[in-house]
């Protein structure tokens, strides 16, 4: 699941693509492989900063002998080159998440201050108590 859908991953108990590698390197594991990517969701994890020479995907039906397993970080620039669309739709998805809460984020606080959002302007209430 990405990263930006924190929340949805912890109501429905799963994880971020982050997370599950955050647990595999605090257990020191020596290689972590990432698979169950959600038909709903993405073909593909979002590729980060977190995808090191001890992380790998697999898809459903994929077979991996251990010694092999220090292979797959190597297909990466390859998946990334299949999945390039699927990659970008993802970006565009998260984007338009995180400007739409930016956007519910802003209509809170100004509602809460006695403020309307309204497209991009901001129209001040007069408020009588």
């Amino acid at each position: 699941m990405e990263d930006d859908l924190i929340d949805d991953a912890k109501f429905k108990t799963h994880s971020t693509t982050s997370q599950a590698i955050d647990v595999g390197v605090r257990m020191n594991a020596k290689f972590i492989l990432l698979n169950h990517f959600s038909q709903r969701y993405s073909k593909v994890p979002n590729f980060n900063e977190n995808f090191t020479d001890r992380v790998g995907i697999s898809f459903d039906n994929m077979r991996v002998r251990l010694c092999d397993l220090p292979l797959l970080p190597h297909f990466l620039p390859v998946l990334k080159a299949i999945f390039a669309d699927d990659i970008a739709e993802l970006k565009i998805k998260s984007f338009r998440r995180n400007m739409k809460k930016q956007r519910l984020k802003e209509e809170l606080n100004s509602t809460q201050s006695g403020c309307k959002v309204k497209g991009h302007e901001l129209i001040e209430q007069n408020v009588t108590i």
